[in-house]
């Protein structure tokens, strides 16, 4: 049984064959989201708020393109937000129209 999922980091641009990058915690699931557990309906919890909270969709988008600042436009944001939702390889079937989803929180 999965209890928890980690997401780690490292820069590899200041890596050497002598110093191997260094990875570091970027975070917890279940610390960062304030899951109980990572079942189904947690995820889609999950989900839900990354649509209606701008602050929870703001740290998703943070942590999903690892602090950096995303260049991700508010299609590419739709877009994500789509596979979040659908989890299918063709999510034309799920978000038709060009992901047609409401809008994603402003940043």
């Amino acid at each position: 049984k999965v209890v928890d999922i980690e997401n780690y980091y490292a820069d590899v641009t200041v890596a050497t064959e002598e110093h191997p990058p260094e990875w570091k915690l970027l975070y917890s699931a279940k610390e960062e989201y304030n899951l109980t557990d990572l079942s189904p309906s947690s995820w889609n919890n999950l989900v839900k708020k990354i649509f209606e909270n701008e602050k929870t969709a703001k740290k998703f988008f943070k942590n999903a393109f690892r602090v950096s600042e995303p260049l991700c436009d508010e299609i590419c944001r739709s877009g994500i937000l789509c596979s979040l939702r659908s989890g299918h390889h063709n999510m034309s079937l799920y978000c038709p129209d060009n992901y047609a989803l409401p809008p994603p929180p402003d940043f």
